[in-house]
């Protein structure tokens, strides 16, 4: 199948329609995607988005959101490891850098706020932007692949 690189904003209707997209961008990304980016506003739905795309991967555990904990580590199907990081609270790479980043650059990951300073240690193989649009429920997602 071949890849689709989405350069053009996408639009969900309800909750439905997002995880249908989520869906979609796995199926035709995640064989050779090992490092999603996740930019929007607050409240967008990078969170929603990240809990999908693990769950499609097979992860059985909880999602939880890593907005305390900055950083919640999962294992997949195929037993390899998978990082959801929330980088909202962070504004350089050296803060970044604290969290001792040499421990994840070799992993799977997925980063919300990855613009507060994680591509100084990684570049994605797919940026996804997620945004709220003026009417109730609805948002817009576009995404590039870079693989």
């Amino acid at each position: 199948m071949q890849k689709r690189d989405w350069h053009r904003w996408q639009r969900c209707e309800d909750e439905l329609a997002f995880n249908e997209l989520v869906e979609e961008l796995y199926r035709d990304h995640a064989q050779h995607v090992r490092r999603v980016f996740l930019q929007g506003e607050l409240g967008t739905g990078k969170t929603t988005f990240a809990r999908r795309w693990l769950k499609l991967a097979g992860v059985k555990d909880r999602v939880r959101s890593p907005t305390f904990s900055v950083v919640e580590s999962y294992e997949n199907r195929q037993g390899q490891v998978v990082h959801h990081f929330d980088l909202y609270r962070f504004s350089t790479p050296d803060e970044i850098y604290c969290l001792g980043m040499e421990a994840y650059v070799n992993d799977a990951m997925l980063v919300e706020w990855p613009e507060h300073g994680m591509r100084h240690y990684v570049q994605p193989d797919l940026t996804v932007e997620i945004k709220v649009l003026p009417e109730e429920g609805k948002r817009e997602m576009r995404a590039f692949s870079d693989s």
